[in-house]
């Protein structure tokens, strides 16, 4: 320990000596290093940390949409799940509380908050039957809208409210971290099951079903039930159903349903920025070959003065690791302003990308890759440094053979940075048109899926 302790001093004495050396590798360092936190980050938010909800793994999703008369028999059908759906994006006028504003509305069904097991803030969540239609006229705000528009008047719970020229009475609160199934999520409206309007119960919206497994059912259980539900829901339809609707319907873990359309995006972005932090570790390490061909007889008088291979090696690895740190601690100020830029920029319906945080998991992963960051950029070059004779070292004729090794290493790293920027490139390019493609799949589907749901020919 005061080896270590002594190699760190003396480590600290020739970085500080060096002022110019130290803040360009800092600095590409803390670039690289930041990069990497920030994106983990962002990873380990939106795909890797659980879904903020009461026992979240038994949150399920089924892959598949319904309307508001097959989800009503699914209701009473399924045995193995609470089902609950709802219907996004939905723009709706509130008025009589000041101006006039426009809030986006998520319409749900009665069992959507006690599916999710998410208690409100203030009130209450929506009873059973209270989506049906006479028994709807209920509203729940989120957090943010309490605040902003109510000034987060507690007695609001019990006030009627005109939404669209109706009143509602406001039924509760949700709590400000509460943002499903996305943040825009001004308010939460009961949906309007009406069977004698037959166009908006079976060709309204065609809505995603989300669940909660029932004690000792598991996903495979569900899954088959679903499949005998799907087998025979088509004949309650008033009119003839594709064949192909719903073909594939099965069940999927929620955590993985909401991420699953990000999750390869977010990974190629995770594995770009690895080969970024190479490139950077590339950089210095040719930075400290050329500083240590400058060294080579400090290395020589210690090594003649008893200082074994080990040792020069053990101390030039000190000093490559405390570079790293230094890196990465300076890295944790590009991360933080990093990952607030990605949240600024990302699409705001990127799904849970407010989870996204600089917690434990992300200082952990920032210290063992400064760590190990440190060590990589420093081992070839220690090892060169010790490569030849420490006695030849001295002698002015033995200086050129010496740098003719340094200078092949740093040839291999300088190859190395052109094809791993070749190889980010090349990957950029693939992103690019992996995005590209999917826009446009999404717009042929959404088109697809209007013409096939403009049903007043199908009902005529």
């Amino acid at each position: 320990m005061n080896t270590l302790l002594q190699e760190i001093r003396f480590g600290l004495r020739v970085l500080r000596k060096n002022p110019g050396f130290t803040a360009v590798a800092v600095l590409t360092l803390a670039l690289g290093i930041g990069a990497n936190s920030a994106i983990f980050s962002l990873v380990s938010g939106v795909l890797f940390r659980p879904l903020p909800y009461a026992q979240p793994d038994q949150l399920v999703s089924i892959r598949a949409s319904y309307p508001r008369g097959a989800f009503v028999a699914m209701r009473e059908q399924i045995h193995t799940m609470d089902v609950a759906t709802y219907a996004e994006g939905h723009e709706v006028n509130l008025t009589g509380t000041g101006e006039p504003v426009r809030l986006t509305a998520t319409l749900v069904s009665a069992e959507f908050f006690s599916v999710l097991g998410t208690i409100p803030e203030l009130g209450r969540a929506l009873h059973a039957g209270e989506d049906a239609a006479g028994k709807d006229h209920y509203v729940v705000l989120s957090h943010a809208l309490w605040q902003d528009r109510f000034a987060g008047d507690s007695s609001i719970v019990g006030r009627v409210i005109q939404i669209e020229g109706e009143g509602r009475e406001v039924l509760g609160v949700m709590p400000a971290d509460f943002r499903f199934p996305s943040s825009k999520t001004q308010i939460w409206l009961p949906l309007h099951n009406d069977p004698s309007n037959t166009l908006a119960y079976w060709a309204g919206d065609f809505m995603p079903v989300i669940a909660r497994l029932r004690p000792n059912a598991r996903i495979v259980n569900a899954a088959a039930e679903i499949r005998l539900f799907q087998s025979h829901v088509g004949e309650l339809f008033p009119f003839r159903m594709p064949p192909q609707w719903n073909a594939d319907v099965g069940v999927l873990p929620l955590q993985s349903s909401l991420v699953a359309d990000v999750r390869n995006r977010l990974l190629m972005l995770l594995g770009a920025v690895v080969v970024i932090l190479l490139i950077a570790c590339a950089n210095v390490a040719n930075l400290i070959l050329s500083r240590a061909a400058t060294r080579e007889k400090e290395f020589g008088i210690r090594a003649a003065l008893g200082a074994g291979r080990d040792r020069i090696v053990r101390q030039l690895l000190t000093e490559s690791v405390l570079l790293g740190v230094i890196g990465g601690a300076c890295g944790m100020l590009v991360a933080n302003v990093g990952l607030l830029v990605l949240k600024a920029t990302l699409p705001s319906d990127t799904p849970r990308l407010m989870d996204a945080r600089i917690d434990w998991r992300v200082l952990l992963f920032t210290g063992g890759l400064s760590l190990v960051t440190g060590a990589i950029f420093g081992l070839a070059p220690a090892l060169q440094s010790v490569r030849f004779g420490f006695t030849e070292v001295l002698k002015s004729g033995a200086r050129g053979s010496t740098l003719s090794g340094s200078q092949r290493v740093r040839s291999s790293l300088a190859i190395a940075e052109i094809g791993l920027a070749a190889l980010l490139i090349i990957a950029a390019g693939l992103l690019v048109r992996s995005f590209v493609s999917s826009a446009f799949l999404a717009s042929i589907s959404l088109v697809t899926s209007k013409r096939l749901w403009a049903m007043p020919s199908a009902l005529d």
